[in-house]
């Protein structure tokens, strides 16, 4: 039972990195595009490309973390 308790949370820890990795890059540029033009945040992260952003990042970011949790099994 306990290792059951610590894979499902080493998955949702992985979960949770992969989520986090994917989106802070697309959520910072938003950021600066809101503070130097006058489009507002809401505009910025409703757009298209601030989701194919998103996704490419969650897909690099699945792609690094396996990369490392791979290399430490």
């Amino acid at each position: 039972m306990q290792n059951l308790i610590n894979k499902t949370f080493n998955s949702l820890l992985i979960l949770l990195s992969i989520s986090i990795l994917g989106i802070f890059i697309p959520l910072i540029v938003s950021f600066f595009i809101s503070i130097l033009t006058p489009a507002t945040f809401l505009d910025c992260t409703t757009t298209v490309p601030f989701w194919l952003f998103t996704v490419i990042g969650w897909i690099a970011s699945a792609v690094y973390v396996n990369d490392i949790i791979t290399d430490k099994i």
